[in-house]
């Protein structure tokens, strides 16, 4: 039977040695990195409790824009109506090519 775990070229892939100036930036550039994920992702949250949160951010801008265009309707009602109409137009015209 044959090792298929021995390397054909005869060099190990694994460098043993830990001490080099390379192994030492590369244990340095881990923890870097290690703690910048800590500064960017925080705390790990459930995701139940993110999705829950994200949904509320977006009802709240929903209802903000909501009371926006609802103010701007009552405000200048035939401008809206006019853009309105000129919106279904185009819609129309591009659903009939």
């Amino acid at each position: 039977m044959t090792d298929t775990t021995a390397n054909p070229y005869g060099t190990d892939i694994a460098d043993d040695d830990l001490n080099t100036p390379s192994a030492t930036l590369e244990r340095q550039a881990d923890a870097l990195l290690r703690s910048g994920e800590d500064k960017t992702f925080g705390s790990p949250q459930p995701l139940r409790r993110a999705v829950q949160e994200d949904a509320q951010a977006a009802a709240d801008w929903s209802r903000t824009r909501v009371v926006r265009v609802r103010s701007a309707i009552e405000g200048e009602p035939v401008k809206s109506s006019v853009i309105a109409l000129g919106v279904g137009v185009i819609i129309g015209l591009l659903l009939s090519r």
